[in-house]
Parts: C-alpha cells; sequence; structure tokens
C-alpha cells in the first residue's frame, strides 16, 4: 500500500510500520480489545501510518520511482501504449 499510493515510502519505514502492524495486531488479539475480523483493520493501518511517518522522519524516498505508483503512472514511459 505504501509503495503504490505514496511517493516517500522508503525501506526503512516499511519495515517500521509492518513490525508495528503485527505488533499491534498482536497485542489486540492477546488483550482481546477488538472483535476478532477488524484485527486486520487495525494492523493495516498502523502499518501503513507508522510507515509514512517513519518514512518521512528517516528522509523519504530518494530513488527514481517513475512509473512505479498511481500519482507517476501516467507519466511512465515504454509500455505497451506508447
Amino acid at each position: 500500500f505504501l509503495g503504490l499510493f505514496t511517493q516517500r515510502a522508503n525501506e526503512i519505514g516499511t519495515l517500521a510500520g509492518i513490525l508495528a502492524g503485527m505488533a499491534t495486531t498482536y497485542w489486540i488479539s492477546v488483550e482481546d480489545l477488538l472483535i476478532f475480523w477488524l484485527y486486520p483493520v487495525a494492523g493495516s493501518l498502523v502499518t501503513v501510518v507508522v510507515g509514512y511517518v517513519v518514512s518521512l522522519a528517516t528522509g523519504g524516498n530518494r530513488k527514481d520511482i517513475h512509473g512505479l505508483t498511481l500519482a507517476t503512472l501516467k507519466h511512465r514511459s515504454g509500455g505497451l501504449d506508447d
């Protein structure tokens, strides 16, 4: 999700988001805070928020990502539509 919809996500932020989402999902299941079918929703939300914030805090993405995200897809060169 981060890599597809944002241009600033980087590796550190993505890994931090994944770990935070997994930890949150585990904690919610152990403490029985939500109905079990909402575990993935809470985990995904935490993953996206933490991943994006950590990506911004660590400098964002510095690589060329043209054509790899939805925001840059229309500027893509090459492929069947050229």
